[in-house]
């Protein structure tokens, strides 16, 4: 059971690190799109560690920074995502479930932001960013395909498979094993055996 949660965790905190990436690469995306400079959205995530200064900065330091918070933000909602629905997120269904995810992570990273970290919220953009959480939520679903599957592969270490057809029969060798076996002498025929046995009584009468 101890095994299970931990494959579920481990495998939603792979879905959640690449939703992250895609997500990150979908902002950096929209803000060339829209003629700003693809590091924008992680040096406005940077402003909780460098406060307004790393808003309108380049590339560098805080750039980075930014894109670790939003890793870590990423990671750390995929592993509660497998851990919570990592085993019933399939098809159809894990979908709707990796989307309503995303959804409510975007939500709840935005109140805790504005609660803790004013800045980041005031930068923060809306609709650009609920769609690249949208796709960090397809990404989600990875984590209860990866669960079974490694649960699926374990199980089937465990349990080796069970011999097909009927098992081997010994064949018994020449002499004794045959002599044990019927109570016929090695050479002779049941007939032979019988045809012996009256000419043994009769001598033996004589003898008495």
């Amino acid at each position: 059971m101890i095994q299970s949660k931990l494959e579920r965790g481990l495998a939603g905190l792979q879905a959640g690190m690449l939703g992250g990436i895609v997500l990150l690469v979908v902002m950096a995306s929209v803000s060339v799109l829209d003629r700003r400079h693809w590091w924008s959205y992680p040096n406005v995530l940077a402003a909780a560690f460098y406060g307004h200064r790393s808003i309108g900065a380049g590339f560098g330091w805080h750039t980075v920074s930014g894109m670790a918070l939003q890793l870590l933000i990423a990671g750390a909602a995929g592993v509660v995502f497998g851990l919570l629905l990592g085993g019933f997120a399939l098809g159809r269904r894990g979908l709707a479930f990796g989307l309503m995810w995303g959804v409510v992570l975007y939500f709840v990273s935005g109140q805790f932001f504005r609660v803790f970290k004013p800045v980041v919220f005031v930068y923060l953009p809306g609709t650009e960013a609920l769609v690249a959480h949208l796709v960090y939520g397809v990404c989600l679903p990875m984590a209860a395909h990866d669960s079974i599957s490694g649960a699926q592969q374990e199980f089937g270490q465990e349990l080796a498979p069970l011999p097909t057809g009927n098992p081997p029969v010994a064949v018994p060798g020449p002499g004794v094993a045959v002599e044990e076996s019927t109570g016929i002498a090695p050479g002779t025929t049941p007939a032979d055996d019988v045809a012996i046995a009256p000419e043994q009584e009769s001598v033996d009468g004589a003898k008495g």
